[in-house]
C-alpha cells in the first residue's frame, strides 16, 4: 500500500524547505528590491507568519525551556476553535508534548494560511521540527533549569508562600554513523516539578484557603537515524513520554480531597522516505504509529458534594483510563512544471480507544448555595451504575491537489481543494475550496495579499465514546431531583435513566477570508495590515431534548434527560492585525503583534448545554474567548560581550463570564440557568499584562567533542528568567454565580513574579 502511493504523487514538505529551485522567479525591476519582492511574493512568506529558529529558541524567557508556551499567544482562538491548537511535528499532525524542549530546533506559526495540505487555518497551528544529527561531526550538550520558591512572590489568594522546587535536566548528543552518509541524534530531558495550587473558597465554617501540593513528574525521550543522499533520504525516529501528577484539580474552588492522580505514557515512531524523482518531482512518504495510555482519578463509592460558586468536596468522582493505537500513513508531492507548483496529497488514519470511565460511581450532591447546604437541601443528586469498559474506532482519510501559479509578473496564486472523510459521522460532503493570491504591485517593496477558504473541524472520538457509554444499558446515569441528604439510592428508586446521544452530526466548519497590506518600511522590516473574517457553522453543542415542557411534562418517559450532541450552533468573528517583525542592524531582532477583534458564538463547547434547551436564541453573545485587544512582542538583543536579552510581553482586554442564578429553575436537570432576561457572557472580567524577560551570558568553555568549531566560539550558557517581571496580579476566573459568596469576584491567580536559573553547556 505504501509502496503504490509515491505512483500517485510527490511529497511537497521537503520543497518547503529546500524550496525547488525551478520555483523561484525574479520579479521585480531593480536589483534593491527584487529579493524583498522574491522573498514575499509567495504564498507562504507572508509577512505575519513567524519562524522561530535556534538562536530566538534559545534567547525567549520560557518555563521549562519550553518555547512551544512562547509562541502559542501570537495564534487567533478564534481561529483555534473547540479543536485548541494544531501542532505538526516534522510535517504529521500529532502533539509535540513527547518531544523534549531542547530537541526542537525550529517553529513555525501561520506559514501559508490556505496551505491545502493542512487542515487547521495558519492561525489555528503551529510547525515544530526536531533537531537533526550532522553527518560531518559530533556535537552534542547538556543542560539544567532550576526554580525554586525562595526568588518567587506570593500568589494573591495563597495564605503564605508555598515551598516550591523545580528542577529540568537535559542531555542530548549527535553525529555521523558513515561520514557524509547518515548521522544520528538522541536527546534526554527529566522534570521534577514539586508546585502547589491554592484553594480559596468557602464552607459553613468560613474561608477556606490553603496551599495544595501538586507534584509532577516527566520523562521524555527522543532517538532519531537519518541517512540521506543528494536524491534521496530516510528518517526513522522515536519518541517516549511518561508522565505522572498528584492533586491535579485542586485549587479554587475545588477543596485538597479533590486533587486526583493523573499518569499518562506516550510512545511514537515515525519513518519518512524522500526521494527526488525525474529532477523535478519530489516524494515524501510518512509514516507513525502511536500508543498513548492515560489514567485519571480514583475509584470511590464515597459521594462528592459540589456547593455552586462556593466549595466541591467529598470524594473526587473522576476515573478514566484510556489506551489509544493510532497509525497515520501520509504522502504528499510536489511537482513543478513550468509557472506550476503543483502539490498532491493522502493521508489516512485508523484509530482504536480502549476505555474505562467509572466517572461519578460515587454519585455527587448538588446543593445551589451555601444556605441550601445549611438547610441540607441538594437540588438533585446524580450517580452512575453499569459497566464502564467501551471500545470505539474512528477512521479518517483526506486528500488535496494544489496549484501554486506565477500569473504575471508579481501577482502568484495558490488554489486547489481538499477533502476529509471521518467513519463515525454521516457527513461525506465535506470539500474545502481555499484559494489565495500576493500581488506586488510595481515590482515594489508592498505586498497585497488575499485569500478564501473552508476548514472542516474533526468530531473527536470522546463523542462516540460517550453515546456508546451512556446509552442506558451500559451504564445507566440516575438523576434524582430534590432528594433528602444523606441519601443512598437503592434498586427499587432508581428513575429512568438519562442517556447521550449524538443527531444528525456534520463536521464543523470554518470558513476564512483575509486582505492584508505589507510594506518594507525600513531594510529587513516589514509592516503587516490584515482584515480577517471567521465564519462557523455546525458547531458541536448539547441540548436536553427531554427537558419537561408545558405542563412540566417530559417528551419522553422512558428517560429523564437526554443529552443530545448536534452540529446546530455557529460563530462569528471579525480581526483586525498589525504585525511588524524584522530586524535592525545586528543586534535586535524580533515580531510585535496587535490584534482588535470582536468574536461571537452560540456554544461554550461540545458537550455544554444553553440554558434553555427548547430557546438557544438568548445564547448568542461573546464567545468565552473574546479578547478584544491582544498585543504580543517577541524581542532577542545581542550585546557585545557574549551578553543577550529576550523578552516576551503579552497584553490583553478582559475575557467574559457567565452569571447564573445558581439554581435549576427549569428542571432540566442542568444547573446553568441565568436570571431573566440575562444573556450568555454578560460578565466582564479585567485584562491581563505581563512582561518575561531572559538575561544570558554566552561564555567559553572547554569542548569534549566538536573540536573542529573555532576556538572563539562561545559554547555556554547561563540565564536568568524572570516571569511577571513587575508582579502583576492577573486574575484566572471570575464567579458568576449569583449565589456565591465571590460572586462578580475572581478567587483564582496566575503565577507571580518567578525566577528560572539554567545552565546550557555545548559539547
Amino acid at each position: 500500500m505504501i509502496r503504490f502511493f509515491p505512483i500517485v504523487m510527490s511529497a511537497c514538505l521537503l520543497a518547503q524547505e529546500a524550496e525547488v529551485k525551478p520555483r523561484k522567479e525574479k520579479i521585480t525591476v531593480t536589483a534593491e528590491s527584487s529579493k524583498v519582492a522574491e522573498q514575499t511574493v509567495t504564498s507562504d512568506r507572508n509577512a505575519d507568519r513567524l519562524n522561530f529558529e535556534d538562536e530566538a529558541l534559545d534567547s525567549l524567557p520560557a518555563p521549562g525551556n519550553n518555547a512551544l508556551s512562547v509562541v502559542t499567544n501570537f495564534l487567533s482562538p478564534a481561529t483555534q476553535g473547540a479543536e485548541g491548537v494544531n501542532i505538526t511535528v516534522d510535517g504529521v499532525e500529532t502533539s509535540a508534548s513527547a518531544l523534549p524542549a531542547s530537541s526542537i530546533r525550529r517553529i513555525r506559526i501561520n506559514r501559508n494560511p490556505y496551505a491545502l495540505q493542512f487542515r487547521r487555518p495558519g492561525k489555528a497551528r503551529v510547525e515544530v521540527y526536531s533537531e537533526e544529527g550532522s553527518v560531518n561531526r559530533y556535537r552534542g550538550g547538556f543542560g539544567i533549569a532550576i526554580r525554586n520558591s525562595i526568588f518567587d512572590a506570593r500568589n494573591t489568594f495563597a495564605p503564605v508562600r508555598p515551598d516550591l522546587n523545580r528542577a529540568l535536566f537535559d542531555f542530548n548528543l549527535g553525529g555521523p554513523i558513515a561520514r557524509k552518509r547518515s548521522a544520528f541524534y538522541i536527546n534526554a530531558e527529566h522534570y521534577r516539578n514539586n508546585e502547589n495550587a491554592v484553594v480559596n473558597a468557602r464552607t459553613l465554617s468560613g474561608p477556606l484557603v490553603a496551599n495544595v501540593p501538586t507534584p509532577e513528574r516527566r520523562s521524555r525521550y527522543l532517538g532519531r537515524y537519518e541517512s540521506k543522499t543528494e536524491l534521496h533520504q530516510i528518517v526513522a525516529h522515536y519518541s517516549y513520554l511518561g508522565q505522572s501528577e498528584r492533586n491535579r484539580g485542586a485549587g479554587g474552588l475545588k477543596l485538597p480531597e479533590q486533587g486526583i492522580p493523573v499518569a499518562e505514557t506516550a510512545h511514537r515512531a515515525q519513518f519518512s522516505d524522500r526521494v527526488l524523482l525525474f529532477g523535478r518531482m519530489l516524494n515524501d512518504i510518512r509514516v507513525v504509529m502511536q500508543r498513548e495510555e492515560i489514567s485519571r482519578g480514583l475509584i470511590t463509592s464515597d459521594p462528592a458534594i459540589q456547593v455552586h460558586g462556593a466549595f466541591t468536596g467529598g470524594a473526587p468522582q473522576t476515573f478514566r483510563a484510556r489506551q489509544e493505537t493510532s497509525f497515520r500513513i501520509q504522502d504528499i508531492a510536489n511537482v513543478n512544471h513550468g509557472r506550476h507548483n503543483i502539490r498532491l496529497g493522502l493521508e489516512a488514519r485508523p484509530a482504536f480507544y480502549d476505555s474505562v470511565e467509572r466517572s461519578n460511581f460515587g454519585g455527587t450532591f448538588e446543593f445551589s448555595g451555601l444556605e441550601a447546604f445549611e438547610q441540607r437541601r441538594p437540588l438533585l443528586y446524580r450517580v452512575n451504575r453499569g459497566d464502564p469498559a467501551v471500545n470505539v474506532s474512528q477512521h479518517e482519510m483526506a486528500g488535496f491537489i494544489q496549484d501554486e501559479v506565477n500569473l504575471a509578473k508579481g501577482l502568484s496564486a495558490t488554489y486547489g481543494v481538499r477533502y476529509a472523510w471521518q467513519s463515525d459521522i454521516q457527513d461525506r460532503n465535506n470539500f474545502a475550496p481555499r484559494v489565495g493570491f500576493a500581488w506586488t504591485p510595481g515590482g515594489g517593496k508592498t505586498v497585497i495579499r488575499g485569500g478564501a477558504g473552508v476548514f472542516h473541524e474533526r468530531i473527536t472520538e470522546d463523542v462516540a465514546r460517550r453515546t456508546a457509554l451512556w446509552d442506558g444499558t451500559r451504564v445507566r446515569e440516575s438523576i434524582f431531583l430534590n432528594p433528602p441528604f444523606p441519601f443512598a439510592p437503592g434498586i427499587g428508586d432508581t428513575p429512568p435513566p438519562s442517556i447521550v446521544r449524538a443527531s444528525g452530526l456534520e463536521s464543523p466548519v470554518l470558513v476564512q477570508s483575509s486582505l492584508g497590506v505589507e510594506r518594507e518600511v525600513v531594510k529587513k522590516t516589514t509592516l503587516a495590515v490584515e482584515y480577517q473574517h471567521l465564519g462557523g457553522s455546525h458547531l458541536l453543542r448539547s441540548r436536553n431534548v427531554n427537558a419537561p415542557g408545558f405542563g412540566n411534562i417530559r417528551p419522553d418517559s422512558a428517560f429523564l434527560a437526554i443529552h443530545q450532541v448536534e452540529s446546530s450552533a455557529a460563530m462569528k468573528s471579525d480581526a483586525l492585525t498589525v504585525t511588524l517583525r524584522g530586524s535592525w542592524k545586528k543586534w535586535l531582532s524580533g515580531m510585535a503583534q496587535y490584534v482588535v477583534s470582536k468574536t461571537e458564538d452560540n456554544t461554550s463547547g461540545t458537550f455544554e448545554f444553553p440554558a434553555n434547551s427548547f430557546d438557544a436564541r438568548t445564547e448568542w453573545g461573546r464567545s468565552d474567548f473574546d479578547q478584544r485587544h491582544r498585543f504580543n512582542t517577541a524581542a532577542m538583543l545581542d550585546l557585545k560581550d557574549g551578553f543577550r536579552f529576550g523578552t516576551f510581553i503579552s497584553i490583553a482586554s478582559g475575557s467574559p463570564y457567565n452569571i447564573t442564578t445558581g439554581r435549576d429553575d427549569n428542571g432540566d436537570s442542568i444547573v446553568n440557568d441565568r436570571p431573566t432576561g440575562l444573556g450568555r457572557n454578560t460578565g466582564f472580567g479585567p485584562g491581563l499584562a505581563r512582561v518575561d524577560l531572559r538575561f544570558t551570558k554566552l561564555l567559553k568553555a572547554p569542548r569534549l567533542l566538536d573540536r573542529g568549531r573555532k576556538h572563539s566560539s562561545r559554547n555556554a550558557e547561563f540565564s536568568i528568567d524572570a516571569f511577571n517581571l513587575f508582579n502583576r496580579t492577573n486574575f484566572a476566573s471570575f464567579n458568576g454565580v449569583l449565589t456565591s459568596p465571590f460572586f462578580g469576584r475572581a478567587n483564582a491567580a496566575l503565577a507571580p513574579r518567578t525566577i528560572q536559573l539554567s545552565l546550557r553547556y555545548k559539547i
